[in-house]
């Protein structure tokens, strides 16, 4: 049925062909976990019925709906662009902590936390031609490919055990690895979520000086 076809029955009913027939496909606008294109296209139906409480009113012989105004939708749209991409944040829970810590169990910590950031560092480049590529040519080998590669570092880091005095910048480095993973996996899945590829686009710039904070410690 299209948007101007009218679902006899009860006064609900005839807004059927606005509702979510599939749970999965639409989310409702309060639901975070899912779809963020699908929940803003729920809230704005959800605007559409407000309006219509009656349902669809017969214009002539065409059935017609009074569409909220452009403030409106714009409204819904800077709320849904304001937000900032979520992902699973890692904790202290998820890593290795030394009982005790030594000179030379710490000089050997930052060797290994700083082969996992030179490695960081030199994928940067091709990031940004996978990016490319899945962004201007709808390649997307190239970027999970990337991201491959960043669950390996994830994975180096989460295996190493960590001194109690690096514990916050044990946890750092997890879970920037643990974002850009999310940022590029949304990247990915632009078709089926524009918003929150968008979202994650905007978290890119600020990769670089992250990557850079992170490297001080062990520089």
């Amino acid at each position: 049925m299209g948007i101007f076809t009218e679902t006899r029955g009860s006064d609900n009913s005839r807004f059927n062909f606005l509702r979510q027939t599939n749970p999965q496909q639409l989310t409702t606008a309060q639901d975070k976990t899912n779809n963020l294109t699908d929940s803003l296209t729920q809230e704005y139906l959800e605007e559409i019925i407000k309006i219509n409480p009656d349902g669809p009113q017969l214009m002539g012989d065409i059935p017609q709906l009074t569409v909220p105004g452009e403030e409106t939708f714009q409204s819904i749209l800077l709320n849904y662009f304001n937000k900032s991409l979520e992902w699973e944040n890692l904790t202290e829970e998820d890593i290795k902590v030394a009982s005790k810590e030594t000179a030379q169990d710490t000089l050997e910590y930052l060797e290994m936390m700083k082969e996992i950031l030179d490695d960081k560092t030199k994928l940067i480049e091709e990031e940004a031609i996978a990016l490319a590529e899945s962004l201007e040519r709808n390649n997307q080998n190239p970027l999970q490919k990337v991201i491959g590669k960043l669950h390996i570092q994830l994975r180096k880091v989460l295996a190493i055990t960590a001194p109690l005095s690096y514990k916050k910048f044990h946890i750092q480095t997890a879970n920037f690895l643990q974002k850009q993973i999310a940022i590029y996996d949304a990247v990915l899945k632009t078709i089926e979520d524009p918003v929150k590829a968008l979202l994650a686009i905007n978290e890119i710039p600020d990769a670089g000086q992250e990557l850079e904070n992170l490297r001080t410690f062990v520089e």
